[in-house]
């Protein structure tokens, strides 16, 4: 089995043309979204708040990589929130 991806901004302007891409190529995706939604081909949607660091953890689980397309200042990881999602990807973040 393919590993699942994680995808940040899967929703957005960039994401919309990635996330087709990936899930043609076998790869089961996992949308970080605002909100919470069905899953759809192939596509499960998971709320998070990259500000906060809300949501990380359900986010992450079962994830190998996260692909972070999410743009714009309001989409920036903090510091915080970079080092939450790493541990929670089990992912040594530099000290």
């Amino acid at each position: 089995m393919t590993a699942r991806i994680l995808v940040t901004g899967g929703t957005g302007t960039l994401g919309r043309q990635v996330v087709p891409l990936l899930r043609g190529a076998g790869h089961p995706v996992r949308v970080l979204s605002r909100h919470a939604g069905p899953v759809a081909d192939g596509v499960d949607y998971v709320a998070c708040d990259l500000l906060d660091g809300t949501g990380v953890d359900d986010a992450v689980d079962g994830v190998e990589t996260v692909l972070h397309l999410a743009g714009g200042p309001r989409h920036c990881f903090p510091d915080h929130v970079r080092s939450q999602m790493m541990r929670a990807a089990r992912v040594t973040v530099p000290r």
